[in-house]
């Protein structure tokens, strides 16, 4: 080989692996650039959730009347029956869950309305007046205990004074933080008619849901609890970059899910994506997704749930000619060097 051959050979090589230099610092700032445009995407949604949150919570809020909240230890009651003076009183519901009025004795209202305590009175006073004339108002309320926890910008214990919706306590919360999922827990207590004990109920609620309906936004009372899940995972695997888990964020639909595993490869089945979905039953159930189709339409793309698994198939031609090109490149960089 000519000193000229060999010089040129250490020229090319030595271009080549500069190439290659200069091209991996920039797929690492690349990298470094998506990630910041992501964080900063997710933060701009989360804000512009709060702020419907914030929005809707306002309008809804006298969803939590005075009629709808139970009578409880340390509330001040106003009792007014027209024309009978002497059995107008303000008294406090004890520890007991009692009050005590001029000729009807103790009398039970814990759990009651205002207007059931009304009913009562009517019903009891009604032994002796004629159509007697009752209104009850709470003009002091004790004290309650809402627990909102999770992915909320501050979590904790949260003392009111009233009753309040779904939607309020988030907002005394802080709203949602970065890492909220879609979801939001609720315990609430339903006092059982017959034992008068409080009976926990679990409920599921999907935020989109609860902006859009206001059936969804629930009345809390003491010691009920708010939980907000972090964003769960779905698994995305095949012929994507970055197989593996990908973070669920609010609305992550499967074109998003294979963006964040870095994209799909040459050898990779666009046009039917599997997204495998565990019901119920425990049954696996298959959907699939037309990746072009969603690109040029903007539809027919599957918002993901928890745990859902995206696979990406390979197309085996693709791989096999891609391999090729791949030993016939080794091939010629190792003759390039002799």
């Amino acid at each position: 080989m000519s000193k000229i051959t060999v010089f040129l050979s250490i020229i090319l090589v030595a271009a080549t692996l500069a190439a290659g230099c200069s091209g991996g610092s920039r797929a690492v700032v690349s990298e470094e650039a998506v990630a910041l445009q992501r964080a900063q995407a997710q933060r701009a949604k989360t804000e512009s959730l709060n702020r419907q949150i914030s929005t809707v919570s306002d309008r809804f809020a006298s969803r939590a009347r005075q009629s709808d909240y139970p009578l409880g230890a340390g509330d001040v009651i106003d009792i007014a029956v027209f024309q009978v003076d002497e059995l107008n009183k303000t008294v406090r519901v004890n520890g007991r869950g009692t009050i005590i009025l001029p000729l009807l004795g103790e009398l039970e209202v814990a759990g009651l309305t205002a207007q059931e305590a009304e009913q009562l009175l009517v019903e009891r006073l009604g032994e002796y007046l004629h159509d007697p004339q009752v209104s009850v108002f709470v003009s002091e309320y004790r004290s309650q205990e809402i627990s909102v926890v999770g992915a909320v910008n501050d979590p904790g214990i949260k003392n009111v004074n009233r009753s309040r919706t779904l939607l309020e306590m988030l907002t005394l919360a802080g709203g949602l933080d970065e890492k909220a999922g879609g979801q939001v827990y609720v315990q609430t207590a339903d006092i059982d008619p017959d034992t008068g004990e409080r009976l926990a109920r679990n409920t599921i609620v999907d935020l989109r849901q609860l902006l859009r309906s206001p059936e969804y936004n629930f009345i809390l009372q003491g010691g009920d609890t708010v939980f907000v899940p972090e964003a769960g995972i779905v698994f995305v695997e095949g012929a994507v970059e970055k197989p593996g888990a990908v973070a669920l964020e609010q609305e992550t639909t499967v074109l998003k899910a294979i963006a964040q595993a870095g994209g799909p490869k040459y050898e990779a089945i666009e046009d039917q994506v599997q997204v495998i979905r565990q019901t119920e039953s425990g049954e696996p159930q298959i959907r699939l997704v037309d990746l072009e189709e969603v690109r040029k339409t903007g539809e027919n793309d599957i918002v993901l749930e928890d745990g859902d698994i995206v696979v990406v198939g390979i197309n085996s031609f693709k791989r096999g000619w891609r391999g090729f090109w791949r030993g016939f490149a080794g091939i010629f960089s190792v003759g390039v060097g002799l």
